[in-house]
């Protein structure tokens, strides 16, 4: 799949279900999406994807078990273990179900070794026929205690080191050439079989990293950049400004990088039909989930740290917050949402958006595509993959 630099028209996606409820904190919500453990489920989800017309699937990914629920160390409880697929795993089963639409896959590069990250990635582009990307996380995905034999828990900026001679070598093995690599945390010396990265010079890159250390690694390496909906205007502008310094300093166009949020999606016919569709969500999240996860979140990733900073910790608020995560929340009528994207876009210089769906229904994911991006298109922002090609 091809990058477009002078496209400036936004690229909307869906932040792709691995679990049953990755971004709202409910036990009840579980029993009223789709199960993520079923094939079919997917094949009718990701149809609904690139029939629609958006433009990338995203997933994250976990290794740990997430403990949001309080009660699990205390109990036991299974019913509060949220299980997931693996992104890759399930990419190379929806990329079989798929023509067209590219899937971003999470991978951690402080757990898996480059020479893996290689082999898989490749493969996953070769099978696809270049539509694979992948986000570059440095931590550890909760995998703290599973991985004993790896190094020994480095600091923040000791992990984006390692991700530079991770990056080294991973990018020479796609182009399928020899390695002969001795850094600090790598040694590497040998042909890894192929296939080889069909994507040139490397599969699209989508970072997160907020720090100096993670904005440097992602001026010199990312196409995307991602960023949490719940970012104030001015933080948002504030980061994409260093980000374009920092770009310029390695010699890349200031504008080399786009920026893509978060948010939650839903969309009815009425505004009363949304705010009562949010409110009866908002009385489901399961406020010690919530509650749980404003705490923990903040320790795990210096980006949400922040974001949370400028909330309150009452309830109603917490419960709020427990309804999409750090995605910014665009519930209404389709014209409401397009405005919505369209001040996002135009304001805050948003060229992409991917979205959560609290209820992931094929049906949920059609309300938006056949009713919001004719809007989109309309307004100039967003042109449909089917008419303009597939592209980052």
């Amino acid at each position: 799949m091809e990058r477009s630099p002078t496209d400036r028209t936004m690229r909307i996606g869906l932040f792709y279900p691995h679990t049953h409820t990755p971004h709202i904190r409910s036990k009840t919500i579980r029993e009223w999406v789709p199960d993520v453990f079923d094939l079919e489920v997917h094949r009718r989800v990701v149809t609904a994807c690139e029939a629609g017309g958006l433009d990338f699937l995203f997933t994250l990914d976990n290794w740990g078990v997430e403990s949001w629920g309080g009660q699990r160390e205390r109990a036991g409880a299974d019913h509060l273990r949220e299980n997931g697929l693996m992104g890759p795993i399930l990419a190379a089963s929806l990329f079989a179900m798929t023509c067209h639409i590219p899937f971003i896959t999470t991978i951690h590069t402080s757990i898996l070794h480059p020479v893996h990250v290689a082999r898989v990635g490749a493969n996953l582009d070769t099978l696809s026929q270049g539509r694979w990307g992948i986000n570059l996380v440095t931590g550890s995905g909760g995998a703290e205690g599973l991985f004993e034999n790896l190094e020994a828990h480095p600091d923040h900026d000791e992990r984006y080191a390692m991700a530079e001679e991770a990056f080294t070598i991973i990018t020479q093995l796609w182009r399928g050439e020899s390695c002969d690599f001795e850094g600090a945390y790598y040694r590497v010396k040998g042909d890894l079989i192929g296939p080889t990265a069909v994507q040139q010079p490397y599969p699209a890159i989508v970072t997160a990293g907020a720090s100096p250390a993670g904005l440097r690694f992602t001026a010199r390496y990312a196409d995307w950049h991602f960023m949490p909906g719940r970012m104030t205007r001015e933080d948002a502008l504030a980061r994409m400004a260093k980000l374009q310094a920092l770009c310029e300093a390695e010699g890349r166009p200031p504008d080399g990088i786009r920026m893509m949020r978060h948010v939650s999606m839903l969309v009815r016919d009425t505004a009363q039909e949304a705010q009562d569709m949010t409110d009866w969500l908002v009385s489901l999240v399961d406020q010690e989930m919530a509650h749980r996860y404003v705490e923990q979140i903040g320790q795990r990733i210096s980006t949400y740290r922040d974001v949370y900073q400028a909330y309150s910790r009452d309830d109603d608020t917490v419960r709020r917050i427990g309804l999409s995560s750090g995605a910014l929340v665009m519930h209404g009528t389709p014209v409401q949402v397009a405005e919505q994207i369209q001040a996002f876009h135009e304001s805050q210089g948003c060229g992409g958006i991917a979205l959560t769906f609290p209820l992931w229904h094929p049906e949920e994911i059609g309300r938006f595509t056949s009713g919001v991006l004719p809007l989109l298109e309309k307004m100039g922002i967003w042109i449909s993959p089917h008419r303009r090609g597939w592209s980052w």
